[in-house]
């Protein structure tokens, strides 16, 4: 427990924040996979740790720290014994229910105008970090994320998301790996995209 408050401590200190209704989804996420129990049991930890949750104030459309969703991560790894390919699932799970997200997708018609709207879309659900198109060809593409430093199972959820819109855009089947990772030494995030 006490690495997991040190872990809680550092993440809570950062700047950032995301859609209320991300956190939501991560949590209805740990609803269906784990069961009532593992909500309450992941609810339970947050108060050890001492950053409880109150359900009833989180605002879909309002900003909540980054944090939050992060650790919803960082626990199921912890609490319920989560393997990477589960924090991705979380990251698939997100784009199917956020508002935010069925707005979005509801304009697409290509891969390009996804491409072109993604650092606007970016800017609607989260307040920091910068998307940049490094490269792009048919059926493959390369983007930074910039300035976004919190933690490893922010990756796979950002490669599971990315995995799902493209997905929901090109009606196929796509492959999201990262290339580049500032957990790893590198200066950004780098993300490949087949489809």
């Amino acid at each position: 427990m006490e690495n997991l408050k040190k872990t809680a401590d550092r993440l809570m200190e950062k700047d950032g924040e995301i859609r209320g209704e991300i956190l939501l989804g991560h949590l209805e996420f740990v609803k269906r996979e784990e069961g009532q129990g593992g909500l309450d049991r992941l609810i339970a930890t947050f108060e050890e740790l001492g950053y409880p949750i109150d359900l009833e104030e989180i605002n879909p459309m309002g900003w909540i720290k980054i944090s939050w969703g992060t650790m919803i991560g960082v626990l199921g790894k912890e609490l319920f014994d989560w393997k990477d390919k589960d924090v991705k699932k979380m990251g698939s799970f997100a784009p199917k229910v956020l508002t935010i997200n069925k707005l979005f997708m509801r304009h697409l018609v290509s891969v390009d105008m996804l491409l072109a709207g993604a650092e606007k879309y970016w800017k609607k659900a989260c307040t920091v970090g910068k998307l940049e198109i490094v490269e792009k060809m048919d059926g493959y593409a390369e983007v930074d994320l910039k300035d976004y430093d919190y933690h490893p199972v922010d990756c796979l959820f950002i490669s599971g998301y990315v995995e799902t819109v493209f997905g929901l855009c090109t009606k196929g089947q796509v492959e999201v790996k990262e290339l580049k990772c500032i957990h790893k030494g590198d200066g950004v995030h780098r993300f490949s995209i087949i489809w």
